[in-house]
This record gives C-alpha cells, structure tokens and sequence, in this order.
C-alpha cells in the first residue's frame, strides 16, 4: 500500500512531515555571543514543535521529523550553515501518490530514511535539484483540491516557460490545472477550508475567476501580536525578522544573520500567519494563534473547530503551521469538488 496519498488538503490527515531546526551543539563553534541567541531560538523553537507533534499524536496523526546526523553534513563549501529543514513546505509535496522531493540542499538528506520507506511502499518519490524539471517548483503556491491543481503563476515567473512546457501537460494527463495569480506564497495569501470556503488575508481581494461562488471571508487587517516590535526594527535591514527580546540586543547575532544567513529569516512584516494554517478535516483546522473573534464566527458558521498553537519564533523563520508541515497522507479520493 502507498504510504503517500493526498488529493485534496481538507481531507482527513493522517501522516504529516513536521519540520526542525539544528541541535544546539551545531553551534559550538560559534562567536559565543551568537552562539547564545541560537542557542536561545533553538529552545523556544523546539518547545513549540515538540508541542505541535503530540498534537498531532492525540489526532491519530503519524509525525515524521527530520534526522540530524553531524554538523559536517549541514554546511556549504565554505563550511557555513545551511538554513535547517524548518519549513519542509518550501520543497515538499505530495500529489495523489507522489511525493515530490526538492532541492534537497544537504550532503546527507535528513528525510532520506522516510523517502526510502515511501520508495518501498510503492509511491513515488520524485527528486529534483533546482534546474532539473519539477526542481523550479514552488510548493506553497499549489493547491491540491481533488481533480483540480491551482497553481499560481506569479511564484513561478522565474521557470513559467519551462512549467508550461513540461509540468503543466503532464498535469493535465490525470487532473484539470488552472493557472491562478496570487503575487506570492498561496499558503500565506488563503486557506481553504473546504468545500466551497475560503479563508483569506487582505493580500488578494477578489476570488470569482479562480473560485466563483464560495464564501470568502477576510480576516480583520490588524494585528500582528509582534507589531509593535516589528515597528521598531530598523529600516536599513534588507531582512525585517525579528524574535522578541533579540534584535535590538545582540548586534553580533544580527551581523552574522546579515552577513551569512539572510535565507534563514524573511520578511515578517508582510506574512500573515493567521491564514498560514493546516487542515486536519473538513471541520477541524490547526491555526497559527489564536483566530480573533470574527474569524472564530465564521469557524462556527461552518461548523469548523480550531486548535490554536503558538510558534513563539515565527517571525525569525517567517513560517507558520502550514510552512512547517507538509501533509503525506489524507483519506480520500481524486474527485470534482462541489461548491457546497
């Protein structure tokens, strides 16, 4: 039996990657004033994931982690490390039973344990580096919703040429892709929730060319908990990342994070992590905090249910639930989805 299997992401989860940052002592070696920031984000970040998985668990839910084995093996040419397999959404994917591998940047894979297990169990595994066909693939700007792939064009400007050569006809053998523009990550734009519902931050307005007649509810353009920390980052930084309590403290840890991690971190003022959530079913959905008071109406209104988890560093790697999962396996089929 194939362990991979996802046609539409509101189906019923039953195996879910979740993804980690480095052991401390990866940083051993470092300054010991960044060494101890790095040190800091790692223990908060870890409390939070290790959170999430028994979430998980008490579902039912089967979790896969990444495997660290030495420091040598997550470094680059110039023995600098690598960003960590954190946000395993940016590579990762399965659609019906293949699971998509991306560029794995690593001497050592830390999921190739769970790949081979996949491999075995008659999925198939597909693996690409960035130049190879499917490499130039952006996960979060795909959704997966039955017989239908949405996939947004304006992720993909860099490779449009080749997807429409290679990926999009290939597609099109076993389902119906329809090219949408979402001027960025999908997965921090909306979330569907199912049938016919659409939960949406204020970054696209208008849903009938690509979802005509399902109920499209904005969340309200407020709040980040972190915005008045965020008002405060200085404007010079090309990188606006912030972890409360760090980024105006410790000027050698935001040096190296200029000077050799820029990929690390992203651009935390622009992400709205409450529409960055996962679906566990129709009627159950793991959120980035907690859903303000509106938003917790239309749950209702839907007969949705929400389980809030906090991820205390999501502004250092611009990631919420959703970038931080990748869903394997759901219970379901390929079929047309009815606006209901």
């Amino acid at each position: 039996m194939s362990l991979v299997s996802v046609y539409c992401q509101y189906d019923p989860l039953e195996e879910v990657w979740l993804g980690d940052c480095y052991p401390a002592e990866f940083y051993q070696g470092f300054d010991p004033e960044v060494r101890s920031v790095f040190e800091r984000i790692t223990d908060i970040t870890r409390t939070d994931l290790n959170n999430f998985e028994q979430i998980f668990k008490s579902l039912g839910i089967v979790v896969r982690r990444p495997v660290f084995t030495q420091v040598e093996d997550f470094v680059d040419s110039q023995g600098r490390l690598l960003k960590p397999p954190i946000a395993p959404r940016d590579t990762e994917m399965s659609l019906g039973t293949e699971f998509y591998h991306l560029r794995n940047y690593y001497s050592k894979d830390p999921w190739q344990l769970v790949l081979d297990e996949y491999q075995n169990s008659g999925s198939q595994v597909i693996s690409a580096g960035f130049y190879e066909r499917y490499g130039y693939l952006e996960p979060p700007s795909i959704i997966r919703l039955g017989a239908d792939i949405y996939i947004d064009r304006d992720s993909h400007l860099h490779s449009w040429s080749l997807i429409e050569r290679d990926v999009i006809p290939h597609w099109n053998k076993d389902y119906n892709v329809v090219v949408c523009n979402t001027d960025g990550h999908a997965d921090s734009v909306f979330c569907a929730v199912g049938n016919g519902r659409i939960l949406t931050s204020h970054w696209k307005h208008d849903y009938t060319a690509e979802f005509p007649g399902w109920d499209v509810f904005h969340i309200p353009k407020q709040k980040s908990q972190n915005r008045q920390v965020i008002n405060q980052l200085q404007s010079s930084q090309e990188k606006n990342w912030w972890v409360e309590g760090v980024q105006n403290l410790y000027p050698a840890f935001n040096q190296y994070i200029e000077n050799f991690a820029k990929d690390w971190v992203g651009f935390a003022t622009e992400t709205v992590f409450e529409v960055n959530s996962l679906m566990i079913n129709e009627n159950l959905i793991l959120t980035t905090g907690t859903p303000d008071a509106q938003t917790q109406q239309w749950f209702k209104k839907h007969r949705v249910e929400w389980i809030p988890v906090e991820f205390k560093t999501r502004g250092f790697w611009d990631s919420g639930v959703h970038c931080l999962t990748v869903d394997v396996r759901r219970r379901g089929t390929k079929r047309k989805i009815v606006n209901a």
